[in-house]
């Protein structure tokens, strides 16, 4: 991880602070949506990092289109512009997740209306 990000231009300089910044999020991230109570939250940080990293990788392409993805082996063969395919497919499915879990919140509060003899 430490060595592909200083493979990066633009991250060079960054590296002490995203080595444990990054997985730090993403484990903050990952803790938001077990709980129903945070997990729309949790959906919109994600979406809001797949986008960051997204737009990373544009800018990425916008200096150098040969620069090699630093991934794990499942996505390490893949050019950036397939990258950015694939954050936005899951930027796409995130948004889906936000209005599904916005379905279920609402669904859940007149469930506890109805319980409590509301109308």
């Amino acid at each position: 991880f430490m060595v592909q990000m200083g493979k990066s231009p633009l991250l060079t300089g960054y590296e002490p602070y995203l080595k444990w910044g990054v997985p730090g999020v993403e484990l903050a991230i990952a803790a938001l949506m077990v709980w129903p109570t945070s997990r729309k939250a949790g959906l919109y940080a994600f979406y809001t990092l797949m986008a960051l990293f997204t737009f990373y990788i544009i800018a990425l392409l916008s200096i150098d289109s040969s620069i090699p993805c630093g991934c794990n082996a499942l996505t390490q063969k893949m050019s950036l512009e397939w990258h950015v395919a694939m954050n936005a497919a899951f930027c796409g499915l995130t948004v889906g997740g936000i209005y599904a879990e916005q379905r279920i919140q609402q669904t859940r509060k007149e469930v506890k209306r109805n319980r409590k003899g509301g109308t």
